[in-house]
């Protein structure tokens, strides 16, 4: 996070407000898809990926202390080494035992407040190995067609064509103020999926 931080620091980002401007109007749509694109590349560069498998039937208090422990039982094993198979086994009870100990009190924390309905969700969810059923998107073309022709009827007998109106001689340039972006960045729930422009809320807040 820190070198996507510097990244970020590093970056002249007048640069992309004089390409999108022309005859002293700066293109909105424009200035806003090439800073997005530009954080979207620095993140690639800058960000690890990582990749996690989850199994159907992992215990949900499994975690990386127990799989090594489990790995080192399995290496003692093939070895034929009995001293540090039992040593390996009794490391993996007290593994678990600890891990389960402290998933059964993260748990009961979800319960704590009763006024965070978020949390007593997911406690719930947790106890009950309750699964929200996948949602699939239906590819029906048919339907999307109706749409478009009932939203659609109102340009069937407009013969005018476009035309781009003139701005206002009085109409104040959009100006953006730190602070502003700050606040609105500040409000954004880093917990919900990135939007149309695929940058994460986290990445967003980090910067403020």
């Amino acid at each position: 996070m820190s070198a996507l931080q510097d990244c970020f620091e590093c970056t002249e980002w007048s640069i992309f407000k004089e390409a999108a401007t022309d005859n002293q109007r700066t293109n909105v749509e424009e200035y806003a898809a090439s800073v997005s694109d530009y954080i979207s590349w620095c993140m690639e560069n800058e960000t690890a990926t990582k990749t996690i498998v989850t199994r159907a039937n992992q215990k949900p208090w499994m975690t990386k202390e127990v799989r090594a422990k489990l790995r080192e039982r399995n290496a003692a094993f093939k070895s034929g080494d009995a001293v540090a198979l039992r040593s390996t086994r009794a490391n993996l009870k007290h593994a678990i035992r600890d891990a389960k100990r402290a998933h059964s009190r993260k748990i009961q924390g979800l319960f704590q407040d009763s006024n965070d309905t978020r949390k007593l969700w997911q406690g719930i969810q947790s106890v009950t190995d309750y699964k929200p059923p996948p949602s699939s998107c239906q590819n029906d073309t048919g339907f999307l067609n109706e749409l478009n022709n009932f939203f659609g009827r109102f340009e069937e007998l407009n013969s005018n064509p476009a035309r781009k109106a003139t701005p206002h001689p009085d109409e104040q340039a959009l100006r953006l103020e730190t602070s502003a972006v700050r606040k609105v960045l500040r409000k954004v729930n880093a917990r919900k999926a990135a939007g149309p422009d695929n940058i994460p809320g986290p990445e967003g807040q980090d910067q403020c």
